[in-house]
């Protein structure tokens, strides 16, 4: 779903503290909150699972894209991920 809808990717990291950062579009989905941080952490290591097993969250910083439609906040969280 999310990699279908561009909702997610992720780039090498450009800062010695962290590997990469995924991004993570707030586009919500039916039983999907990427709003709410436990699921955005879980989604960050799940999408990293193949290329980093031993990935933790080492940072986020919500980069504020304007506004949906509806109104709802549109945003873009960048996870910063270590790995192991």
């Amino acid at each position: 779903m999310l990699e279908a809808d561009h909702a997610i990717s992720v780039m090498p990291a450009s800062a010695p503290d962290h590997d990469f950062v995924v991004s993570i579009r707030n586009l919500v989905d039916v039983g999907y909150d990427p709003d709410d941080k436990a699921t955005r952490d879980r989604t960050a290591l799940q999408f990293m699972q193949a290329q980093c097993p031993r990935a933790t969250i080492v940072g986020e910083t919500p980069i504020s894209t304007g506004h949906y439609m509806g109104g709802r906040a549109a945003k873009t969280y960048a996870i910063k991920i270590k790995c192991g």
